[in-house]
């Protein structure tokens, strides 16, 4: 039997049908990471279409201060690990924070969506590909940051994706990953619950009806750990990253922004306004400075941005390179011909098919293209 200390590692919703299936810090056996990879790709298009808020200018200012916990060294080529449909790479690259980015999602249905954004909102320099994020198509050293958000807790093998990223990052690279849990994430969002479903109650109760059907929670399996800074620095030391930050966010303003997102969600379908949600967050993120980030530890709030420099010092600056010469098979790790409708491998008689509303296809079994 796991011992209760490793086990607590597990999101409770998930840890009675995982504890037996934990190998290490933050990591599952085989059996484990076939069934959540299984869940994940079933997640293809529950959130598509409105899990995310709509670009913020409150969203923007908090991305680009995350830069500042570890500065990138150069600010050529990002990549944006389980991109979703594009929040994270909107705020980036509307900023021009990167002058390329490579957005990288194991859903199609989420770089479909992306791209729509994409296009909407008049953001260029983005090109994205569907693949596993602990076998990415990239070279080794070939990127200078890689980021993502609240997609660490989702992923079974959290060391083999650490030293995947420090594989493709450039001596001095950063990764920086935002709004992962925390040991008391589940406590501070679940303080509000019942008052939330009081509110739900009432407020079907008043109408007569169910009103619109909210889409599918995510299928289980997908929300996996939840992190303490300790045990997190450690694994980020031994996955090769030497300089390290964990900066912590959401004592006062988790729960009464948890109650919101789960009422609007219940309701409508969809999140609250960006701006009423942007507004009250940073409000109460303000306050968390001025009184509780003082006094307590970071592993009290609800959620980690996490920054690691990979060990090395920079190497010379090259010269701006395409992503065609940057992306790599993930089978064999060598050079890609670009042919008429996608990518192929020669040494391996191996065909990747573009989409042309979702990028690349390197997660399906590589097929041959028209000839």
């Amino acid at each position: 039997m796991v011992e209760h200390s490793q086990a607590a590692m597990l999101n409770s919703v998930v840890r009675p049908f995982l504890r037996d299936r934990l190998a290490g810090d933050y990591t599952l056996d085989a059996e484990g990471i076939r069934l959540v990879l299984q869940a994940n790709r079933a997640i293809d298009d529950v959130y598509a279409g409105g899990h995310d808020h709509r670009p913020d200018p409150w969203w923007t200012r908090q991305v680009l201060g995350r830069l500042d916990l570890l500065p990138p060294l150069r600010r050529d080529t990002v990549v944006d690990l389980g991109c979703g449909t594009g929040l994270l790479t909107m705020a980036l690259m509307g900023a021009g924070a990167f002058r390329q980015c490579l957005s990288v999602d194991l859903s199609a249905a989420m770089l479909r969506a992306l791209r729509a954004n994409l296009q909407r909102e008049g953001v260029s320099g983005v090109r994205t590909v569907r693949a596993d994020v602990t076998r990415l198509p990239l070279a080794d050293g070939a990127v200078d940051c890689v980021v993502g958000n609240s997609m660490l807790h989702h992923l079974p093998d959290v060391p083999a994706f650490l030293r995947e990223v420090a594989r493709v990052l450039r001596p001095g690279g950063v990764l920086l990953l935002s709004h992962e849990p925390t040991v008391s994430a589940e406590m501070l969002e679940g303080l509000f619950k019942r008052p939330a479903g009081r509110v739900l109650r009432a407020v079907k109760s008043l109408t007569g009806r169910k009103g619109p059907e909210a889409p599918a929670g995510p299928p289980a399996f997908t929300d996996l750990w939840v992190f303490d800074s300790t045990r997190l620095e450690r694994v980020l030391a031994a996955t090769g990253f030497g300089e390290r930050r964990i900066a912590s966010r959401g004592f006062l303003a988790t729960p009464p922004c948890s109650f919101l997102d789960r009422v609007s969600w219940r309701l409508t379908g969809r999140l609250p306004p960006a701006r009423l949600y942007g507004a009250l967050r940073d409000g109460l993120d303000r306050l968390d400075d001025l009184g509780p980030r003082r006094v307590l530890s970071v592993d009290r709030f609800s959620s980690f941005a996490i920054a690691g420099r990979k060990v090395g010092g920079a190497d010379a600056a090259p010269s701006p390179v395409l992503f065609d010469a940057l992306l790599r098979c993930p089978r064999d790790r060598g050079p890609l011909q670009v042919v008429p409708g996608g990518l192929r491998n020669p040494r391996l008689g191996l065909d990747y098919p573009e989409d042309p509303k979702a990028g690349v296809d390197f997660d399906a079994p590589a097929r041959a293209l028209e000839r």
